[in-house]
């Protein structure tokens, strides 16, 4: 079962950390240019390149907010979850307090657009719905869950949702990548939060593995491409090996 509330664990897999990409066992980016739907909601920006995925959100327009307003709720946008008698405008680390409590639904990806910065859109794409990454870690872990991020489609440069991953299954991999052990699959719902943590059932394994190759199976119906915006590693970092 996946956790919704923002995850305090160790991350793994940190670009600032060491983490890398293996890209040559990891899937092509997808080239926007091929699709003018997607140019149009991505207003032109180039591609990310895979290891986009392992940068904490504002990171590369130099700030960080705070861990509590990473993301919205989905009851930010509820006029029900307002304080009596305040018709402000709520203010958060994507609207930048810009976007009322009234604002009509197709508003809010341009609103969005609009800030410096805004993580919409900024994930990084492979083509169609099945995919594969390979993640290099900076040290040998014993994993036992793995966090995904997407968005919500009301923040959504093209209004939906349906590029976000949905079937995943998560590999231990052998340097030579002609092992691999599955440590654990889950399914990513749109229907919850943005950040979902899913506990491996396989983990903790008495292996402690250097690279991770996180399969998506399935995506949300977006027969194009598909996007992550962040994955995380969780687990411990295994004992130094005996030299003798």
């Amino acid at each position: 079962m996946a956790s919704e509330v923002y995850v305090k664990m160790s991350d793994w897999a940190l670009k600032s950390s060491g983490a890398t990409i293996d890209t040559q066992r990891t899937s092509e980016t997808y080239d926007c240019k091929e699709n003018w739907g997607c140019r149009i909601s991505w207003f032109f920006r180039t591609a990310n390149p895979p290891d986009t995925i392992l940068e904490p959100p504002f990171s590369q327009a130099g700030t960080k907010a705070p861990a509590s307003l990473h993301f919205l709720t989905r009851a930010s946008f509820s006029s029900r979850n307002r304080p009596h008698g305040h018709n402000g405008a709520y203010a958060s680390s994507y609207t930048g307090g810009c976007v009322g409590p009234n604002t009509p639904s197709h508003f809010l990806a341009l609103a969005f657009c609009l800030q410096p910065n805004d993580p919409s859109g900024n994930c990084w794409p492979f083509r169609g719905h099945q995919g594969q990454v390979v993640i290099r870690l900076p040290a040998r872990v014993h994993v036992t869950a793995i966090t995904v991020q997407h968005i919500f489609k009301e923040v959504s440069p093209s209004g939906t949702d349906i590029s976000a991953p949905r079937d995943v299954a998560v590999f231990g991999v052998d340097a030579d990548g002609e092992e691999e052990t599955l440590l654990g699959t889950f399914t990513y719902s749109v229907a919850k939060e943005a950040i979902q943590t899913f506990p491996l059932k396989n983990a903790p394994l008495p292996r402690a593995f250097v690279y991770i190759k996180l399969l998506v199976k399935s995506n949300w119906g977006n027969p194009a491409y598909t996007c992550i915006y962040r994955v995380q590693v969780h687990g411990k970092m295994a004992k130094p090996e005996s030299l003798d």
